[in-house]
């Protein structure tokens, strides 16, 4: 059948991904599909969401451990190329898929490429998974000259859990910044490493004239899940009635 009309497969294989199992015939579905090259448009197809996508995506990596890397390459020739399978919602939710089923180093060729699309909010996703694959300061370091907020924000997310002085020190001047998200992702990543100091800077921030700012602020007490925020988070909510 996928010889004789791939398409009428592609489109057969969807409806059956859509109630993903542990069965043999499940994954060999998705095994046929990987060596015949139809992945990429199955896991694009909008009739399937996101835990689905994501159960063929892991069906796929059992197949190959290398999936993840073609899926990155086949995605990164898809958009470069605005391949029609390939839109730029589709890709972003992809590069999430590929967030939970890889450690970003075998993709970091094509998230590199990624980089070069115009789509700001493709680029912060590719910046925020290169950014966890490379625990690298100054390549952070580097993404936070961009001028889209989203790129800033998902660079600083990229360093959430990593404790050296180095990253402290970055972490600490994005607390001052023009964006509420990127100042919001720092104070959150100092205050999850310890750094207690950071606290008066939310109560700043729950303070500040825009409400951008305070809403960033409320997400962000709300994350840490520390009990000094109660009453400023209450008196948050009180403003946002």
């Amino acid at each position: 059948m996928i010889e004789a009309n791939r398409e009428g497969f592609r489109d057969a294989a969807v409806e059956i991904l859509k109630t993903p199992d542990d069965s043999r015939a499940y994954q060999y579905l998705v095994t046929v599909l990987v060596s015949h090259g139809l992945l990429l448009p199955v896991l694009c197809d909008p009739e399937l969401n996101r835990a689905q996508v994501l159960a063929a995506a892991r069906a796929a990596q059992r197949a190959d451990p290398m999936a993840d890397a073609a899926i990155a390459r086949s995605l990164a020739d898809g958009v470069i190329a605005y391949d029609r399978h390939v839109r730029p919602k589709d890709a972003a939710r992809l590069l999430d898929i590929l967030s939970e089923i890889s450690d970003g180093l075998r993709i970091l060729p094509s998230l590199l490429r990624l980089l070069r699309h115009p789509n700001p909010h493709l680029r912060s996703k590719a910046v925020k998974m290169i950014g966890r694959g490379s625990r690298s300061v100054k390549w952070v370091q580097s993404r936070l000259a961009e001028a889209d907020p989203r790129v800033r924000a998902n660079a600083i997310e990229s360093l959430w859990g990593v404790d050296t002085p180095e990253v402290r020190s970055l972490l600490e001047a994005c607390v001052h910044d023009s964006d509420n998200r990127v100042a919001g992702n720092a104070l959150l990543a100092l205050h999850r490493v310890g750094d207690c100091s950071v606290i008066p800077d939310f109560i700043r921030m729950a303070a500040h004239e825009s409400p951008r700012f305070r809403s960033t602020a409320a997400w962000a007490m709300g994350e840490t899940g520390d009990p000094r925020f109660s009453d400023v988070l209450a008196r948050l909510l009180r403003d946002a009635v």
